[in-house]
């Protein structure tokens, strides 16, 4: 009987070796967003880039992105978008978005201005390319960011030294700065291209791109000043 015990004893110590342990629980982590470079840098926008995030009903991103930037809205700025709420009712977003300060252009500053609108826009229109050149001459006289998406008023800025962004990376900047997801960035770029969100018009320059080509976009290290 001794040695019955002592075998069941043996085997049941055998048993309990080879048992396999319990895995502990795994840990789900949770993302937390990039050090962000130029948060805290004040940024000056042309009519673009709000227009077409009004358009796309997603002001309130640009908000969390920008609002403590501080942001500025020049006065001859917002009274070219004002101009086109007739047609677009939805523009009224970027208008009454108190975050977006003002900022008033000096009766001084109009010669620089307009001389810059034509060498750059040329003299048959002398509206065109207007909100873009206030734009970048605040951009000029105070060192801040120039957030603006017309291409040759990019061009501009680049040859200027400025510090400028375009809209696709206002979607990358909110992606690695303000955590939205990859998904939430696809949305978003497809209400800027087509303007769902409210009556709208295309993007035409934002850049025509697929999913896949979005996401590798947004996750580039590469840094801009959005």
């Amino acid at each position: 009987m001794a040695k019955t015990k002592r075998g069941q004893g043996k085997r049941r110590q055998r048993a309990q070796q080879h048992k396999p342990k319990k895995r502990p629980p795994r840990i789900r982590l949770v993302a937390s967003p990039a050090p962000d470079p130029h948060g805290p840098t004040p940024v000056v926008f042309d009519a673009t880039i709000p227009d077409h995030f009004a358009l796309a009903a997603a002001m309130e991103l640009l908000r969390q992105r920008y609002e403590k930037a501080p942001p500025y809205f020049p006065n001859l700025v917002r009274d070219e978008l004002r101009r086109a709420t007739a047609e677009l009712p939805a523009l009224q977003d970027a208008l009454s978005a108190e975050w977006l300060l003002d900022h008033e252009v000096t009766v001084g500053d109009i010669p620089l201005i307009e001389q810059m609108r034509e060498d750059a826009f040329g003299e048959d229109d002398p509206t065109r390319g207007l909100g873009e050149c206030v734009a970048i001459h605040m951009a000029e006289q105070l060192d801040y960011r120039i957030g603006v998406d017309d291409r040759v008023a990019r061009a501009m800025a680049r040859k200027r030294g400025l510090r400028s962004f375009h809209a696709l990376q206002v979607v990358q900047a909110l992606y690695r700065y303000c955590s939205i997801t990859k998904g939430e960035a696809w949305d978003l770029y497809e209400r800027l291209r087509s303007g769902t969100g409210r009556r709208g018009t295309r993007l035409t320059s934002l850049e025509i791109m697929g999913r896949t080509k979005l996401e590798k976009f947004i996750s580039n290290r590469d840094d801009s000043y959005a």
